[in-house]
């Protein structure tokens, strides 16, 4: 399902587990709510993560789920943590920087399901 310029959002069914994804990414030079002096705060994308992470957790309906997402290298006010709050983190890989601090990318997995908070 797209929604809108620079987001996706899909989720396949493969046996039991899912692989569900959300991408969030800014045109080069966008400079909206969500960046902030402080970095990227995904409380404040639209719409934010932890409202499609709840869309995500209500559709899996108690399914486990893997969720992937690419950051840049600075995210705000602990955003990605409490965005994720009740999901087991498990692995973040932040490539060797290339551009200044907070143009670079992260990528980090998460888990819904047994073993998780949630």
């Amino acid at each position: 399902m797209a929604a809108g310029r620079g987001q996706t959002y899909r989720a396949g069914q493969s046996g039991s587990e899912a692989c569900c994804r959300f991408r969030w990414s800014a045109t080069p030079g966008h400079q909206g709510p969500a960046f902030t002096a402080d970095g990227l705060d995904l409380t404040r994308t639209s719409p934010p993560v932890p409202e499609i992470l709840d869309a995500i957790r209500r559709s899996r309906n108690g399914l486990s789920c893997y969720v992937a997402i690419k950051t840049n290298d600075q995210t705000a006010h602990d955003s990605l943590g409490r965005s994720f709050a009740g999901w087991l983190h498990l692995q973040s890989i932040t490539p060797a920087p290339a551009l200044p601090h907070g143009a670079n990318m992260d990528f980090h997995l998460y888990h819904l399901g047994p073993g998780a908070d949630g």
